[in-house]
């Protein structure tokens, strides 16, 4: 994997939001991943497994990648190739659209009256 903090795209999103990442503490930059993988290890086998995996990147890249800090949120298994994988990408795109919209939070350690 690569981890795209210096790249163009990045550069991209700090010039289009940037009170949205770079001063807002709070954001976190999410990336979607998905490789196809033979879950068999047998190269005559049909089937194949998707996984979909969410990295953080407002992490060190050199921690972002490790097994312990990425979120798997779909498996897609199927034989040989998936051909709809807009319909599996759909659920997760919607559920970050939601995180995108942002939601109303509070701090527990303090009474909501002085927020």
């Amino acid at each position: 994997m690569r981890i795209p903090i210096d790249r163009k795209a990045m550069k991209h999103i700090d010039d289009k939001w940037p009170k949205k990442f770079k001063d807002e503490p709070w954001s976190i930059i999410l990336g979607l991943e998905m490789d196809g993988v033979n879950p068999f290890l047998n190269q005559t086998s049909t089937h194949t497994c998707w996984p979909i995996v969410i990295i953080n990147y407002n992490i060190p890249p050199w921690i972002s990648t490790r097994k312990e800090h990425l979120m798997l949120v779909v498996i897609v298994l199927g034989l040989k190739q998936v051909k709809h994988m807009d319909v599996y990408l759909k659920l997760v795109i919607d559920e970050l659209r939601l995180l995108w919209k942002g939601f109303q939070m509070y701090d527990i350690s303090r009474p909501i009256n002085q927020m």
